[in-house]
């Protein structure tokens, strides 16, 4: 048997703007993310198909789409956005 392995980007919450968490934690059935909160920690985001994240950019905020983009260029399956991991200096913060 074969275990499926898939790989996660782990970036602090502060690389995403505070209305961008909002939306995270509201977000309805039809958000074009697959996307699970992490208590009050942060989320667990899939990262979609290249294609897939171009046809719902304008849907995103450009602070997440652009998190998605280095997950994809990652080539990792998953993005997790915590409050307590340290911020990354090639990603903007944002003060909430």
């Amino acid at each position: 048997m074969t275990y499926e392995i898939q790989s996660m980007l782990v970036l602090s919450t502060a690389h995403i703007q505070k209305n961008t968490a909002k939306l995270l934690e509201e977000h309805e059935d039809n958000f074009p993310l697959v996307v699970y909160e992490k208590g009050a920690y942060g989320f667990w985001i899939c990262v979609p198909d290249p294609e897939d994240l171009a046809a719902c950019a304008p849907e995103l905020p450009s602070c997440l789409f652009s998190i998605l983009q280095v997950a994809i260029r990652q080539g990792v399956q998953w993005v997790m956005l915590d409050r307590d991991v340290e911020t990354v200096i090639s990603l903007p913060t944002y003060s909430w």
